[in-house]
């Protein structure tokens, strides 16, 4: 099914915006000046970023926006890819975004601060980079509280600015974030959302249309002052009240990406296992998971260097790692049966799900851990 304009001004869309004031003040009535082919709004839209970095000398964060499933994180991977094609065709480079993605999406709080470090080690690097900052409420949002640890990250974030990294962030709400990004920080939204294609005979559901609306610099300080973009499962709404400055249905774009996505699915299933799985075991506190991922990435150091890792290394491990931990936090993951110490003994035991994470996912682990020496 080709995907053009005469397909989409007659959709629902297309007539939900032809029947706004705003839209009709904004575009003469003229539809067609809304309306990208996929490829080109995305082209479009990494031009645009690129070119604000560039003139301005500064960072750009670009905040996606939708309801659960609205396909936040496909579109974010999309532009993601664009951008890392734009820079290497403007900086005459050749980075590969199935494997960069490995290093360049974010999901913890410590994975941005040794980001950050890494592109202020390494300037070149960091000019004009894309990072995919997933599920951002993780890492900016109000989950963690404002702890000394999230307004160091913060401080980061604000300090930033001359690296010109360009931060692509996926949440359900802006709110769900601290108001010193989302009010601060962002300079640019996207908001998803999806229309259901019903089969005409059963009245079932047989897919989805994907749409991504994107509002510039300009557009975007409107857009957030209004609470309505706290309901985002409200589309029509929305951009009736907002008309976007560009507009497309990416789900067509899905199989030209599925190599990103498989990539990046394999990461996500890591945390998924990681994250579930601590929590299960009690743990709760956003800093004790960033310990223990450290702890199992020092597992997978050990077994690069070794090639295999015997309990007693991994024993040996826990001591030298928790004799750098305070004994309080020590005790507390002792407490989860985080590990422990054999009854009579120093030897100490690893948990074994998180052994086999440590194990399985070692080649991630050391990608996500690692500072880089840029030759």
């Amino acid at each position: 099914m080709e995907i053009n304009f005469d397909w989409f001004r007659n959709t629902v869309v297309a007539r939900s915006l032809e029947n706004s004031i705003l839209f009709q003040t904004k575009f003469k009535g003229k539809i067609e000046e809304l309306w990208w082919d996929p490829e080109e709004f995305l082209d479009k839209l990494a031009q645009y970023i690129w070119d604000k970095t560039q003139s301005y000398e500064m960072d750009h964060w670009i905040l996606i926006f939708g309801y659960e499933g609205s396909g936040k994180s496909s579109i974010s991977l999309m532009l993601y890819k664009k951008l890392l094609e734009l820079r290497n065709k403007e900086l005459g480079e050749n980075l590969n975004a199935k494997e960069y993605i490995k290093n360049d999406v974010i999901f913890m709080q410590s994975e941005y601060a040794r980001m950050m470090y890494n592109y202020n080690k390494n300037p070149k690097l960091g000019k004009q980079h894309p990072i995919l900052i997933d599920d951002a409420h993780y890492v900016f949002g109000k989950y963690y509280g404002l702890t000394s640890e999230t307004q160091s990250l913060l401080q980061i974030a604000r300090f930033g600015r001359s690296q010109q990294v360009i931060h692509i962030l996926n949440t359900q709400v802006p709110q769900q974030l601290f108001a010193d990004i989302w009010k601060e920080r962002v300079n640019t939204y996207i908001y998803c959302f999806s229309i259901d294609v019903v089969h005409s005979e059963t009245q079932r559901l047989k897919t989805r249309h994907m749409y991504a609306a994107f509002y510039n610099m300009e557009t975007s300080q409107i857009l957030r002052s209004d609470p309505i973009i706290r309901t985002p499962l409200f589309w029509k709404k929305i951009l009736q009240r907002y008309p976007p400055d560009m507009i497309t249905r990416f789900d067509t774009l899905f199989y030209t990406n599925s190599d990103l996505y498989s990539s990046y699915k394999d990461i996500k299933k890591f945390y998924a296992q990681f994250y579930q799985y601590l929590r299960y075991k009690g743990i709760t506190k956003g800093r004790h998971f960033e310990i223990i991922f450290k702890l199992l990435a020092e597992i997978a150091k050990f077994k690069f260097s070794y090639g295999s890792v015997s309990q007693m290394n991994v024993s040996n491990i826990i001591s030298d790692f928790t004799s750098n931990l305070p004994d309080q936090t020590t005790k507390t993951l002792h407490e989860h049966l985080v590990f422990w110490k054999e009854k009579g003994s120093d030897f100490w035991i690893l948990d074994k799900e998180l052994l086999s994470l440590a194990l399985n996912y070692s080649d991630l682990l050391l990608i996500r851990d690692s500072i880089i020496d840029e030759e």
